[in-house]
């Protein structure tokens, strides 16, 4: 018998231009976080899997592109993701004692400037 185990809420604001999830991937070694991504926004959320509740620990969004695939390394600290116009977007991140992750840590691997870092 099949049963729902959870729904991941990916907009809280329920706006139809959220978009459609083409993409989920639990980090590694141990699974604490799911790596999600999608088209609609082009965005990529990375939800807290310790819990019951699964709230948004970050996200990164308007791509210009949808989020087709993506994967975390064995080691817990890198994520790559690849979008639908060819790009393929590698980073660091890492979850604090609070199990946030700041975005901060995520656009400045990502090379992304303080000016394109506001338009976001």
């Amino acid at each position: 018998m099949r049963s729902k185990i959870a729904v991941l809420d990916w907009d809280t604001r329920k706006d139809p231009e959220a978009g459609y999830v083409f993409a989920t991937r639990f980090a590694k070694p141990n699974g604490n976080a799911i790596f999600c991504g999608s088209a609609g926004k082009n965005e990529m959320k990375i939800f807290d899997n310790n819990g019951d509740n699964f709230r948004v620990l970050g996200s990164m969004h308007d791509f210009g592109a949808s989020v087709l695939t993506m994967d975390t390394a064995k080691n817990g600290k890198q994520f790559c993701f690849g979008t639908s116009d060819g790009r393929v977007v590698s980073g660091f991140y890492e979850i604090d004692n609070d199990n946030m992750v700041t975005m901060d840590q995520l656009y400045a691997n990502l090379g992304v400037s303080g000016e394109e870092r506001k338009e976001q």
